[in-house]
């Protein structure tokens, strides 16, 4: 065989095999990364609780899927995740709230926003309103251009707030208005030049300073769709350069990686060192997500143990962190069923629960005063409380790579001293029977807790 034909077949066998080369390597570098990380060894510390447990998984947000009511016919199953917040956008696209009358005067009709409202409500959750799209009466182009004049805006955010939290209207108690939805994106805004956000801000505010016979509300923003620390800088002194009322810091997040939520968190707490006006300001996740495109993924369980493992690395750090969404929109052809992002389907496919639905009666059975907690890991998270008969703890395993299986230590140390039946569940294994002992506990209690990759365990101590 000619050499040259023998170097031609050894180039074309190299090529064919390369993507299987790079594939072994990135599997293999996966392995070693896993294996790096220390396995956890949890050690909770029950005399000393950090605070009260703030629950940050009760926050949804239903997106703009149709300007028709999408939370009505679901009430009934949206009651059951016990909502805090349901967060709206679209508002003045979608609702059709603001006009023109032939003087030039701006009109105000709340009508069908307010449907949507009361069936919030109905849910038990308050509205958590996103102040968007531009109004296309006042709107220099089309809904995510600027105000033909600010003022206009400011009127229409003053409007917006006297009605909800009025007194002599609805008379809404903490409201929460976020400036735009992710301006960087809807609408291409930066925090200068022209299409300066910082500006939308401010006439917000000026519009939200305005507002008349009002009970006590919050404002912020910016909505942004990741954490960004150079808006975020921008942001903090714009208002504080200017005085504006800033009660919030929001952002949103899609990623697979719960550990590059938390870390962005983490960002936002060294920013905040330059600005100790702000050290306490409220922070909110107002969209969150493993993807923000239609994926497979959010209607397995994969998608329910990415979302407890982000809220167990985010317990008491964020305020809230609103899952995206409650209810499944259709694609433009209305044939588009699985993939999407709800927890509930689509009402023309039964509003089903998805996998992710059942996630939320665990997590709401875990309430008291936080403990605090080392050990945990890159996968390995939990959730402890002491509660007013004893003891909790939710244990999340995520692996978005699902390689990961540990045999996890769980001392607890300070337990007072009694007579306690120990159990130990996995909610979503069937298979997998509930451990019940009955345990004399002078001071600590040790165990250990097999978790599979992907995978969710509740223990607890419950005192006779």
């Amino acid at each position: 065989m000619p050499k040259l034909l023998k170097r031609l077949i050894s180039v074309l066998l190299l090529l064919i095999a390369l993507p299987f080369l790079i594939y072994g390597v990135t599997v293999v570098r996966k392995y070693i990364i896993k294996a790096s990380v220390a396995p956890a060894s949890i050690v909770i510390e029950a005399a000393t609780p950090s605070g009260r447990l703030v629950p940050n998984w009760q926050s949804f947000a239903q997106g703009g899927e149709s300007n028709n009511n999408m939370i009505k016919p679901a009430v009934a199953q949206i009651s059951l995740l016990q909502p805090k917040y349901i967060r709206l956008d679209h508002l003045y696209d979608f609702y059709e709230i603001v006009s023109r009358d032939s003087s030039g005067t701006l009109n105000f009709n709340f009508t069908k926003l307010d449907e949507v409202v009361a069936d919030i409500t109905k849910t038990g959750a308050q509205p958590f309103f996103a102040l968007s799209y531009m109004p296309q009466t006042i709107s220099s182009g089309d809904i995510i251009s600027l105000p033909r004049n600010y003022g206009e805006w400011a009127l229409v955010v003053q409007r917006t707030i006297e009605h909800y939290s009025g007194r002599s209207a609805m008379n809404m108690q903490n409201v929460y208005y976020e400036v735009w939805n992710e301006p960087d994106l809807f609408g291409g805004f930066k925090y200068y030049g022209d299409k300066n956000y910082l500006e939308l801000y401010r006439y917000s505010a000026l519009g939200a300073a305005n507002a008349k016979n009002c009970n006590f509300f919050k404002l912020g923003g910016p909505s942004i769709t990741a954490y960004y620390d150079a808006w975020a800088k921008a942001f903090f002194n714009f208002c504080r350069e200017n005085k504006l009322k800033i009660d919030f810091f929001s952002w949103h997040r899609y990623n697979r990686d719960p550990n590059v939520i938390a870390a962005e968190n983490d960002k936002l707490t060294q920013a905040l060192a330059e600005f100790p006006e702000y050290q306490n300001i409220e922070r909110m996740i107002t969209e969150f997500g493993f993807n923000s495109e239609v994926d497979p993924s959010y209607d397995t369980m994969y998608s329910t143990y990415h979302t407890a493992s982000t809220f167990a690395k985010l317990r008491n750090k964020v305020y809230q962190v609103f899952t995206f969404e409650l209810v499944d929109g259709l694609s433009p052809k209305g044939d588009q069923f699985w993939g999407r992002w709800g927890v509930l389907t689509h009402q023309d496919k039964g509003l089903a629960p998805k996998p992710r639905f059942n996630l939320w009666p665990i997590l709401n059975s875990v309430s008291g005063d936080l403990l605090n907690t080392e050990g945990e890991n890159d996968f390995i998270n939990v959730i402890p409380v002491k509660t007013d008969t004893g003891y909790k703890i939710l244990m999340v395993n995520f692996d978005m790579d699902n390689m990961r299986v540990e045999n996890v230590p769980v001392q607890i140390n300070g337990i007072i001293p009694g007579n306690y039946q120990y159990t130990l569940t996995y909610p979503f294994v069937a298979s997998a029977p509930a451990l019940s002992l009955n345990l004399v506990i002078s001071q600590s209690f040790t165990t250990r807790v097999l978790m599979d990759h992907n995978s969710l365990a509740v223990l607890e101590l419950l005192k006779k």
